[in-house]
């Protein structure tokens, strides 16, 4: 015999935290406006990581000049900085205030 009961099933598109806090959040009813923030910060996360893991892959590729990413927030800073670290890439902080961003170097330099 078959019963079917009405449970919702969430999918996640990425696992990752912001993704899972979204799909929490919807679960739960909490505060749209807080999930319309935390939407916005997730797609310029995503779009953060993908700028870095580009520069890495051609600094990689012997790309033998320095590569400068978008200016971005200080906790996305932190992680385009932690990824240029796993690739044993040096790197500095340009900019000010919101104008703050990544330079990678190739290796060498």
């Amino acid at each position: 015999m078959l019963v079917i009961k009405q449970i919702p099933v969430y999918v996640v598109k990425s696992n990752n935290i912001y993704q899972l806090q979204k799909i929490l959040r919807t679960a739960l009813q909490l505060d749209i406006e807080q999930e319309e923030s935390f939407e916005e910060f997730d797609e310029e996360l995503e779009e953060a990581i993908e700028d870095v893991n580009q520069a890495v892959e051609g600094l990689l590729k012997h790309v033998n000049v320095p590569i400068e990413l978008l200016p971005r927030n200080e906790d996305i800073l932190q992680i385009q900085q932690k990824i240029a670290k796993q690739n044993k890439l040096n790197f500095e902080i340009v900019g000010i205030e919101n104008e703050k961003r990544l330079r990678i170097y190739p290796r060498g330099i």
